[in-house]
């Protein structure tokens, strides 16, 4: 079987031109991944180039641990350059006594570096403090009325959120932007799109559909050796295009020292119920990527079962991705359990903390959907398997 499945794997994705189009489109996601530096990085050649330099100078001082006395320190030199900002009577022509060029993008770089990011980190404490308050407020009603789901439910947001705190500062632009990123999905889709297109429509355009029935190895390891060499293609993708994503973020950005940082230090996660670090998030949506994109294959493969013209698998391909997404837009709240979408962008299933009722117990919508997407998956296995008997 498992050279059976290497021959699979080595005619439809180990060839020449699905190697030169892999390596292409890693050259575009490097390309895309600078352009996201150049846009929205405060450090990149774009914008204030004294950013950098004044940071690198500073971060080293009011970096890790938050203290009181980190925070005075900062707002005895924001204070002064704040009030003379408001006052509007400053020079805007460069200052050789500013820390980057002039009081303007001083004010700017504080307030967007140092202060505004250390506000949220400090202030997390008491904002996870209020979300147990309520719950447990929540508790106690729902505990009254006999409603058991609500009060449960209320118990796991009070242990999730229990004693939640940001004890330390750092950079956490890569991970804001890392996060964030889904071009390398689309990209890997493409790269799925054309892999998979040919995997069983080319037996029937060449016929070979008739020696398979009566070859040695059988309909059954056939099929079983073409479904999972498409899975070890992607599998193996997915992980090449997440190491890279996560080099280049860490080469253009910097900022790697935050991964032991908590998930909900990034903005935008601060209610994620979830209590991993920076970097087991980005694994935890890396694994989500490759989930949905089993989801799509699997959809490729079905569709390529079904065609007898590698032209119709791939405009059948594109049709689904296009359909996958119009759901994902517009009916997200009934789609997103069994989208493959919803996955490739996992992010969304981890911002809020939200649960369903499983026969009265809350569990978390991620687990749910992950549930969901392995049923569906071995549900076009076996559906997969039923076309392929009747052709």
């Amino acid at each position: 079987m498992r050279r059976l499945v290497y021959y699979e794997f080595r005619k439809h994705f180990l060839t020449p031109i699905m190697v030169s189009i892999f390596l292409a489109l890693l050259m575009v996601d490097t390309l895309k991944i600078y352009s996201v530096y150049q846009e929205s990085s405060l450090f990149s050649s774009s914008n204030l180039a004294e950013f950098k330099e004044a940071y690198e100078e500073l971060y080293p001082v009011y970096g890790g641990e938050i203290t009181v006395e980190k925070i005075n320190s900062l707002l005895e030199i924001y204070r002064p350059i704040y009030e003379t900002v408001q006052s509007q009577t400053a020079s805007t022509k460069e200052d050789e006594n500013s820390y980057t060029y002039n009081v303007y993008s001083d004010e700017l770089f504080f307030r967007k570096c140092f202060l505004e990011e250390m506000e949220y980190d400090y202030t997390y404490r008491s904002y996870a403090a209020e979300i147990v308050s309520e719950a447990r407020k929540n508790m106690d009603f729902y505990k009254e009325r006999g409603n058991v789901y609500e009060y449960r439910k209320n118990l796991c947001v009070a242990r999730a959120f229990y004693g939640r705190e940001i004890k330390d500062f750092y950079n956490t632009e890569m991970y804001q932007s890392l996060l964030y990123y889904d071009f390398s999905s689309i990209l890997m889709l493409m790269l799925m799109v054309y892999g998979c297109a040919s995997v069983f429509v080319k037996e029937e355009e060449t016929e070979m559909k008739y020696i398979i029935r009566t070859s040695q190895s059988g309909r059954g390891r056939t099929y079983l050796a073409k479904v999972f060499s498409a899975f070890l293609f992607l599998m193996v993708a997915g992980v090449l295009f997440s190491i890279w994503d996560y080099f280049l973020f860490s080469l253009f950005f910097g900022g790697t020292e935050s991964a032991a940082s908590p998930l909900y230090a990034i903005r935008g996660f601060q209610d994620t119920i979830l209590t991993l670090s920076m970097g087991q998030g980005y694994l935890l949506l890396s694994v989500f990527r490759i989930t949905g994109m089993c989801m799509f294959c699997m959809i490729f493969l079905f569709f390529s079962l079904a065609s007898r013209r590698i032209m119709a698998a791939f405009l059948l391909n594109f049709v689904s991705i296009m359909v996958c997404i119009s759901a994902y837009d517009h009916i997200y709240n009934s789609s997103h359990f069994w989208n493959p979408v919803s996955f490739i962008s996992g992010r969304n299933l981890i911002l809020r903390s939200e649960f369903s009722n499983l026969a009265g117990y809350p569990v978390p919508k991620y687990m749910i959907a992950g549930g969901v997407a392995v049923c569906l998956i071995l549900g076009l296995v076996y559906a997969g398997w039923m076309l392929w008997k009747r052709r």
